[in-house]
C-alpha cells in the first residue's frame, strides 16, 4: 500500500460587506441587527460561519489489479498499469451554525448576505488542506506448466547424430537424417512423450540395463521414461522406476545402433555399449 499527501494551501482571504454580497433587507437581516447586542458578538458569529467551511479533509481511493502470468519457466509481468482517474468532491456540510437568534436566515447565502450587509469581514488565515492519496496494488499469479519440445542430437558417439525410431522394432536407433529424428516432449512431471502423446518407455532387459522403445505399444514389465535437462542442455534419465540416474549409451547391433540406458558403466559395458552424452535440443532452434 502507497501513501501520498498532497498539500495545498489557500491562501488569505479578505471580503467586505459590499463586494462580497448584495444587501437584502429581509426578516434575515433585520434578525441580525436586532442581534447587534453587547452579548450577542454578531460580527464573531459571522466570521465563526464562515471559517466552518474553510477547511476539508479529502481522501481519494485508488485500486489498481495487475495480472501476472507465468508459463513454464518465464514470468511476464505487464507494464504497471495508470491509476484511474481521481474525481476528488470536497466536503460541504449540509446544515451550517446558524445562531439561534438568527434563525429567520433560512440557510447559507441569505445568512452570509445578512453579515455582509452588517459590516462582517472576513479575514481568513490560510489554510492547509490535506489530500491522502491511497494506492492499492493486487497481484494475482496463474503458473501454467508447459511441455518441452526437443530433439536427441548425439555427442561423443556418433557426434551429430540423432535419435529416431527403429522401423521395425521401434526402439531408438541412431539416425543421421534429422528430418527422420523422433521429437520428444518433456512433461512438467518428467516424463518423456513423442508425437502421438504416449510415453517413450524404458524396456529392461536385465536389472541394471535396458533398451529405450519410441513406440505406441506398452510392453510387459516396461515403464514411463523420465528423464530431465540439465545445465548445457544435456539429457540424463532415470532407471526404471526406482527413479535413480541412471547412464545412457549406445549399443551396436546387426542391423542398427541403439540407444540403451543403464543403471551404471559397469552394465553398459556388459552390453557392449558405448556411453554417450545427448543433448535435448530445442524444436525451435532447429
Amino acid at each position: 500500500m502507497l501513501n501520498i499527501l498532497y498539500f495545498l494551501t489557500l491562501g488569505a482571504v479578505t471580503v467586505t460587506a459590499q463586494s462580497m454580497l448584495k444587501c437584502n433587507a429581509d426578516n434575515c437581516l433585520r434578525a441580525i441587527r436586532a442581534g447587534s447586542f453587547p452579548d450577542r458578538p454578531v460580527s464573531a458569529d459571522c466570521i465563526a460561519f464562515f471559517d466552518y467551511f474553510a477547511t476539508a479533509t479529502i481522501t481519494a481511493i485508488e485500486i489498481t489489479t495487475i495480472s501476472d502470468t507465468t508459463t513454464a519457466t518465464t514470468i511476464t509481468v505487464p507494464v504497471e498499469a495508470p491509476p484511474p482517474d481521481c474525481k476528488c468532491k470536497r466536503g460541504v456540510p449540509e446544515s451550517a451554525p446558524i445562531p439561534a437568534y438568527a434563525s429567520k436566515c433560512s440557510g447559507f447565502v441569505r445568512y452570509s448576505s445578512a453579515c455582509a450587509c452588517i459590516g462582517a469581514t472576513l479575514t481568513a488565515t490560510p489554510v492547509t488542506t490535506t489530500v491522502i492519496k491511497t494506492s492499492t496494488t493486487v497481484i494475482s499469479a496463474t503458473a501454467t506448466a508447459t511441455a518441452i519440445s526437443f530433439v536427441m542430437q548425439l555427442q561423443n558417439v556418433f557426434p551429430g547424430y540423432y535419435i529416431a525410431q527403429h522401423p521395425t522394432n521401434g526402439l531408438a536407433a541412431v539416425e543421421a537424417d534429422i528430418s527422420k529424428t523422433v521429437k520428444f516432449y518433456l512433461q512438467p512431471d518428467g516424463v518423456v512423450k513423442f508425437g502421438n502423446g504416449a510415453p517413450v518407455r524404458f524396456v529392461p532387459y536385465s536389472s541394471d540395463a535396458g533398451a529405450i522403445l519410441v513406440y505406441d505399444i506398452e510392453r510387459e514389465g516396461s515403464s514411463p521414461l523420465k528423464c530431465q535437462i540439465g545445465g548445457s542442455q544435456y539429457l540424463t534419465c532415470e532407471h526404471g522406476p526406482a527413479g535413480e540416474t541412471g547412464v545412457l549409451g549406445i549399443r551396436h547391433t546387426p542391423d542398427s545402433d541403439l540407444m540403451v540406458l543403464g543403471k551404471t558403466v559397469q552394465a553398459l559395458e556388459a552390453l557392449g555399449a558405448q556411453i554417450v552424452t545427448v543433448k535435448a535440443v530445442p524444436i525451435p532452434t532447429l
